[in-house]
């Protein structure tokens, strides 16, 4: 947008500007459902992990042993 407004002079620099504008809201939309699509798609298949309500519980196992410092 920055670059569409500032620096973009003839036709052919604002359509590619635009198109571009298009092409990432465009991927940044799609990129959302796919997310939320697969968050659905595991919550469905695998419904005895969760609790009545819609919630997403993550657990951290903790590490067996600590980190190892000075081996390079």
């Amino acid at each position: 947008m920055l670059h569409y407004k500032a620096c973009a002079r003839t036709r052919k620099e604002k359509a590619c500007d635009i198109a571009l504008m298009v092409f990432g809201t465009l991927a940044a939309v799609y990129t959302t459902a796919q997310t939320i699509m697969v968050g659905f798609r595991h919550r469905w298949a695998h419904p005895s992990n969760y609790s009545s309500h819609f919630t997403l519980q993550l657990t951290l196992q903790p590490e067996t042993g600590g980190p190892t410092f000075g081996h390079c």
